[in-house]
């Protein structure tokens, strides 16, 4: 066996040890995220008008202070955001994966707005 063999054999050696350390520590990573999804999608439930209300304000205050220049995106902000606190208000965690991959859709899909 040859020194680069042993050097080889030694980085296999201690890649498993770090695998074999790991894999507890990305279950509890996973599970405290899992955990904080869950309490986040539970307060936009418990709270929907209070964000849709909170959105409605700031676009209307945007609105105001561009003298109406950017009427259309806000107003798709105020669309999106709707239908995605209802969403998300309303899913259990299966169903609100496609929900908010289908608004990160239409937003992706938006042309950019230029003011006029």
């Amino acid at each position: 066996m040859g020194f680069l063999d042993k050097i080889l054999g030694r980085a296999k050696d201690t890649a498993r040890e770090v695998g074999e350390k790991a894999a507890p520590m990305a279950e509890k990573a996973g599970a405290a995220l899992g955990g904080v999804v869950d309490k986040a999608r539970d307060a936009v439930a418990d709270h929907a008008d209070d964000v849709k209300g909170a959105v409605d304000k700031a676009t209307d205050f945007v609105d105001d202070k561009t003298g109406g220049k950017l009427t259309g995106a806000l107003d798709k902000v105020d669309s999106v955001t709707d239908r995605a606190v209802d969403a998300v208000a309303s899913s259990t965690e299966q169903a609100a994966e496609p929900a908010a991959e289908a608004v990160a859709t239409e937003v992706a899909a938006t042309e950019p707005v230029t003011p006029q």
